[in-house]
């Protein structure tokens, strides 16, 4: 573990030995937060950033301006998006960044709800301290409810059926993860854009879906309800000469990676021309080369060519002359994808190119926009109808990003159904009733963790009434609505009436899986760091009004949040990362300094008294010398 300290405080000494040590002076008269001020100091950085994100949440949450150091701009509410392009430098907002991103990573959606339940969780631990609950029956208290949560999520989540030619509830759930996105207003038109992609390259019978096989991409220009879909391959470059023709079609592709010119030798070497003959005979040497290599082409069968670089324009004029459209400066990932959709084999060296190699399309052709002609072109009717791409067309560069993004949200989202098809019902619903679930359970604990399990069910409570928030409504009073309700009529379908329609539509689902990620990441989050809408003015019932997530993303929310909340809460006694005795707001947890420090990595002795101090020397695998601990606090810490 690497450590880095203020030099400015330190002298390097030697002992008997002629060994080196660093001794660190002045260690007990720097002002430090320990105990409780630094649990509060934890907790104050995670609530500022759960803020910020806060009002993003839900299908009436704000979008968020976003402005780089270069003077770039983001216009989006995608939580992973917000907070990694956010400045932070405190170390449990960081982590609170890498929560969201992992959220991100694992299920796709929902990064925002686990960072809002993440903040909860540390809130209400700090409360607990306060109350004199010691940090480990706070996260014992945590893991029992957590616990209960998740299987609360199993008992009420429901499986749905869909096939490649039933595809209705698929097309739901992915309009929920889009109803609170810049394209809900497109909802329905990028819905079925994002399962007919997921189908087209999923494996059912496996349930695995690749996303390698699914290209996003995007030009400036059109409507939103212009984006398109294309079974095969969409590449940004044209045919290498105007006069080719913009459309072939039955395409046999050789797909090279070499480079289009006459071979040259693999040594050094000069070439002196003395006259105009010689200059001419090397001009009629590389005519005669590119005229057999264009040949060669031909022989194959070959009546499009992709290559990885470029050629010169005596080439261009060659295959033009030749009637073989070619394509240049292809960069990598469109050849792999060109290759897979084709079902063609990339030839690195040109003399390995054969008909067995070409790849096979229906149509290849171009596509021009605007007044400026710009071109695109397309590879469609592929003989492996499993690549395809999506084109997002949109009035400027960010409303085209933020496209991308949601249209990302709504992939994952259906790929988690295709992995594990149970969903819950949103508006809060899945949350409250976990609430209810984890306060039942509760009343029913002996111990002090009692009070740690109410205090989880507390925080589940953050995402409704955000929700009602953002929606307009008394968050207070509609959340004790709906509670009151669900625990009177048994429904755990009911939640919150973000769109105010008072009225039973479709049904509206999320992904099991991405509601389990928040629950989960959020929950293992507070533990790591502590050491329908509605059938009243704001009540809904989720499953009448499309608003259903899938069961993972509940789960995960629940089991990453508690974790990462429980290693904020600890003793801060020891600062790792600076190998000295402190208390500052990001020391680490006593589990956490305990696996730092523990034997196998790092040996304390006390060093000869001729060197005229007292303390001990904490020698780290990891740094060239020793470090002396000075302070009588340290070194009381270390001998414990």
């Amino acid at each position: 573990m690497a450590m880095q300290l203020d030099m400015s405080n330190a002298q390097v000494m030697k002992d008997e030995s002629g060994r080196p040590f660093i001794i660190v002076r002045d260690q007990g008269k720097k002002k430090r937060q320990h105990g409780n001020e630094a649990v509060k100091s934890h907790v104050l950085a995670a609530r500022t950033v759960a803020n910020i994100v806060k009002t993003s949440l839900g299908p009436r949450g704000l979008d968020k301006i976003l402005i780089s150091p270069d003077g770039d701009i983001t216009v989006t509410n995608d939580g992973a998006t917000i907070l990694s392009q956010m400045e932070i430098s405190n170390h449990v907002a960081k982590l609170l960044v890498e929560l969201s991103k992992s959220q991100d990573d694992e299920i796709g959606d929902g990064t925002t709800g686990v960072v809002v339940l993440a903040g909860a969780l540390l809130e209400q631990a700090a409360d607990l301290i306060d109350k004199g609950i010691h940090p480990i029956r706070i996260a014992d208290g945590y893991d029992e409810a957590c616990e209960v949560a998740v299987a609360k999520l199993d008992e009420i989540s429901d499986e749905i059926k869909f096939s490649p030619q039933n595809t209705e509830e698929l097309f739901r759930v992915a309009k929920t993860s889009l109803g609170s996105k810049i394209v809900s207003k497109a909802h329905d038109h990028f819905a079925k854009i994002a399962v007919d992609a997921v189908l087209s390259v999923a494996d059912l019978e496996r349930k695995d879906v690749d996303f390698e096989l699914i290209k996003v991409d995007g030009k400036v220009g059109g409507a939103l309800e212009d984006t398109l879909l294309v079974k095969g391959v969409i590449v940004d470059k044209d045919f290498s000469h105007p006069q080719m023709p913009s459309e072939v079609k039955d395409a046999k592709l050789a797909i090279l990676t070499c480079a289009f010119e006459p071979p040259k030798p693999k040594t050094k070497h000069k070439l002196d021309i003395t006259s105009v003959e010689e200059f001419k005979k090397l001009q009629n040497y590389e005519s005669s080369k590119f005229t057999e290599m264009i040949q060669q082409i031909k022989d194959t069968g070959a009546n499009v060519v992709i290559c990885q670089w470029g050629f010169d324009d005596e080439a261009n004029h060659l295959l033009l002359t030749n009637k073989l459209p070619a394509v240049r400066w292809v960069g990598g990932p469109e050849i792999e994808l060109i290759a897979i959709a084709t079902n063609g084999r990339i030839v690195p060296r040109f003399e390995d190119l054969s008909a067995e190699k070409l790849g096979t399309a229906g149509i290849v052709r171009e596509l021009t926009f605007g007044t400026t002609r710009d071109k695109m072109l397309v590879i469609e009717e592929c003989a492996n109808t499993r690549a395809v791409t999506v084109f997002v067309r949109g009035s400027n560069k960010m409303i085209i990003d933020e496209a991308k993004r949601s249209l990302h949200d709504a992939l994952c989202v259906v790929r988690n159904l295709v992995t594990d098809n149970r969903i819950v019902y949103g508006g809060g619903a899945a949350e409250i009733a976990c609430s209810l679930a984890v306060e039942d359970a509760a009343v029913k604990s002996p111990g002090l963790e009692q009070y740690a399990m109410r205090a989880f069910a507390d925080a589940l409570d953050a995402i409704p009434m955000a929700l009602a928030e953002n929606s307009g409504l008394s968050p207070i009073e509609t959340l004790a609505n709906i509670k009151s309700r669900q625990a009177k009529e048994k429904n755990t379908r009911l939640g919150v009436d973000c769109m105010q329609t008072g009225s039973n539509g479709e049904f509206r689902m999320i992904s099991y899986s991405v509601d389990l990620a928040q629950v989960t990441l959020s929950s293992n989050f507070a533990i790591g760091n502590i050491g329908p809408y509605r059938h009243d003015s704001a009540l809904s019932d989720s499953i009448c009004c499309s608003v259903s997530p899938p069961l993972s993303l509940s789960a995960q929310r629940l089991l990453a949040s508690p974790q990462v909340a429980c290693s904020f809460v600890g003793d801060p006694a020891f600062n790792a990362s600076r190998g000295v005795d402190c208390h500052y707001p990001h020391a680490l947890s006593p589990r956490l300094v305990c696996q730092a420090f523990s034997p196998a990595h790092h040996t304390i002795t006390t060093p000869n008294q001729s060197t005229g101090h007292k303390g001990c020397i904490l020698h780290c695998p990891h740094r060239r010398f020793p470090i002396y601990m000075e302070s009588e606090t340290g070194v009381e810490w270390m001998k414990r």
